[in-house]
């Protein structure tokens, strides 16, 4: 069977069974009960940016880094930003005074200026708090299943620290998956968007669709590679995207996702 026969009928007899699964998720049956994830949080650490606005903590994350500060706060660590190092923009407001119909005065925005900040990765010096754990946190990445299928398309994996507002993330620009929990589900997840990416369809349909397809991926995958499958999770995390009906409309694009995967490590075990 040549490779372009052999990918269809994977992809035919993995669809066939993620239809079984969209069922039981879109069905009343009960389902495994939630488990909370742990989450690997920087409120600990007393770093800056985890005090920050939702927006900046975003523009950090998409900098491809959970610790940015600014010049002079990483002097303060005993930390120097190196020499070429590019920064990124955080949005920081400025206020004025201003007298209300009492006569008060009081503070007004004005409007809101770009600030540099730097990454923890473009500094050196003195050690962080967190480095320690994250030595401990890196150990694990060789052992999480189907890391190998990220490192052959050309994906990085690491673990890193949440401000509590997310649990990890694919960054396509980068072409790497952050990690901030050490729940295989979430793994699953980000690899599926990794892999949507690579096939071509992440970001043709709406972010939501994105969504679907690595949740509804993630699931299937951790009842086949993982230490169980949490479909009560998955049902909740559809749910808060207002897409737990689509998971039918997303199943051919979710099956190609899970083929893919699925062929590449039956590869690797063969090789």
């Amino acid at each position: 069977m040549d490779k372009k026969a052999y990918a269809e009928k994977k992809h035919e007899e993995v669809k066939a069974m993620m239809e079984e699964l969209a069922v039981r998720l879109t069905s009343s049956e009960d389902v495994a009960g939630y488990l909370n994830k742990r989450l690997f949080v920087l409120d600990e650490f007393d770093i800056p940016c985890s005090k920050w606005s939702a927006m900046n903590q975003f523009l950090v994350m998409l900098s491809g880094t959970f610790d940015a500060r600014g010049f002079d706060q990483w002097k303060q660590t005993g930390r120097q930003v190196k020499k070429g190092a590019h920064a990124a923009r955080i949005l920081v407001p400025c206020f004025g005074k201003k007298e209300d119909e009492s006569g008060e005065t009081v503070d007004v925005l004005r409007f809101f200026k770009t600030v540099p900040v730097f990454r923890a990765e473009d500094t050196e010096g003195d050690p962080l708090p967190y480095e320690a754990e994250l030595a401990e946190l890196s150990a694990r990445v060789p052992a999480l299943p189907l890391v190998d299928v990220a490192k052959k398309i050309g994906v990085s994996v690491s673990f890193g620290f949440s401000s509590g507002a997310y649990y990890g993330y694919y960054s396509p620009s980068a072409r790497k998956i952050m990690l901030c929990t050490d729940a295989e589900q979430t793994f699953f997840h980000e690899l599926a968007h990794a892999v949507d990416d690579k096939l071509g369809s992440l970001h043709t349909e709406t972010r939501g669709m994105d969504e679907v397809v690595a949740e509804f991926t993630a699931c299937f995958l951790a009842s086949l590679y993982g230490k169980a499958a949490n479909l009560l999770y998955t049902r909740r995390y559809l749910a808060a995207h207002g897409k737990i009906g689509d998971v039918f409309k997303a199943l051919d694009r979710a099956a190609k996702v899970a083929a893919y995967i699925i062929g590449e490590a039956e590869a690797a075990q063969a090789a």
